[in-house]
């Protein structure tokens, strides 16, 4: 995760379906193309007094990514990631590496 111009990709979930319908928060980075510069996308869904689907996506810098890898690195969660239990309803964080062939997905559930 040193390399600031490879492919990242993170997203972030936690949803669920109750009295409001589904309900979800939703977020995730990843490194465009010419890997000096990437994208941050947020959707907020909640039915809650009538609200709406609320969606943004904005451009960050390459240092917002390095921060992230970091956070990531010593955080030390991708070694716990298959020892974690997946759970329906709960958070899931998918961490990996754009390939031709789609990505390398690592998933991961913690419970809400």
């Amino acid at each position: 995760m040193s390399n600031s111009t490879e492919p990242f990709y993170i997203r972030y979930y936690s949803g669920h379906n109750g009295r409001h319908g589904h309900e979800f928060l939703e977020f995730d980075f990843r490194v465009l193309g010419d890997g000096r510069s990437a994208s941050a996308r947020y959707a907020n869904n909640s039915n809650y007094r009538n609200d709406s689907l609320i969606r943004k996506e904005m451009c960050v810098s390459s240092l917002m990514i390095e921060e992230i890898k970091r956070i990531i690195k010593t955080s030390e969660i991708m070694k716990y990631v298959s020892s974690i239990r997946l759970l329906r309803n709960g958070a899931h964080i998918w961490v990996g590496k754009m390939t031709a062939n789609g990505h390398r997905r690592i998933k991961m559930g913690v419970k809400n």
